[in-house]
């Protein structure tokens, strides 16, 4: 999988120098997994009912909309902790509002894309971002380069690196930057405040990066969406800002 030169400018500069192996990425379904580590075990009784589901091919908001069919509830009554990847195999859970509802059984909804690994009741739906993180596996085809640079590439790593955001979040050669920009003033549409709020927290990483060769201080800029129309000046004027530090 390529990545395009408008996502490089965007992504700011290397914290240990650049690339020193290249390889292909996500060639197959199964060359990228994904485990979501929950934190918690539902406890088996409560109006929910959790669904830890496999799935592959298939995004989060498409396995979401199978489970509120087959529940006969509204797709709003289903809930996950986060996105996660359509392409690539992925573990993730979901929850189901069913009040004074008999649980049905979810595993009839399995396929070639989705599998339902458990389910089980709880007191509480499933909140956005409720999770302790999540497990990658990640398999490089047609590797070129020095393994052995690779490795102590990766000892190195282990001090923190800046994790910067990529198409997931700007879009498709930084499509949603641009609606952004556009759609600023008339309405609050959380995928533009939160593509505004990851170029902010790009830049940070950027200022970073140039400040220290050692240490990393990831700053987290929370969205809030209660902010006056001065403050997002403020932040317009600032996004501007950052354009100008980013690479060309």
């Amino acid at each position: 999988m390529n990545v395009d030169n408008h996502f490089e400018k965007l992504m700011g500069p290397y914290a240990y120098g650049g690339p020193i192996i290249s390889g292909n990425f996500k060639t197959c379904v199964d060359d990228f997994w994904v485990t979501e580590q929950l934190g918690f075990e539902p406890c088996g009784e409560g109006e929910h009912v959790y669904c830890y589901i496999e799935k592959q091919s298939v995004n989060t908001e498409q396995v979401a909309s199978r489970l509120a069919i087959h529940a006969s509830v509204p797709r709003k009554q289903v809930n996950y902790a986060g996105l996660k990847d359509k392409q690539g195999i992925t573990k993730q859970w979901f929850s189901v509002h069913m009040p004074g509802k008999v649980t049905p059984d979810f595993s009839e909804i399995n396929g070639d894309n989705i599998k339902v690994l458990l389910q089980k009741r709880h007191l509480k739906k499933l909140q956005r971002g409720v999770l302790t993180g999540n497990q990658f596996q990640v398999r490089l085809r047609n590797i070129n380069g020095d393994i052995s640079l690779l490795e102590q590439r990766l000892k190195v790593l282990k001090q923190g690196f800046p994790n910067y955001f990529g198409a997931q979040r700007f879009g498709y050669q930084g499509q949603n930057l641009e609606k952004a920009k556009g759609l600023f003033f008339e309405n609050k549409n959380g995928i533009v405040l939160l593509t505004l709020l990851t170029l902010l927290n790009s830049s940070i990483l950027v200022f970073t990066i140039r400040s220290t060769s050692s240490t990393f201080t990831v700053l987290l800029y929370l969205p809030s969406m209660g902010f006056t129309i001065k403050s997002w000046i403020l932040f317009i004027n600032t996004a501007s800002h950052i354009q100008q530090i980013l690479p060309c």
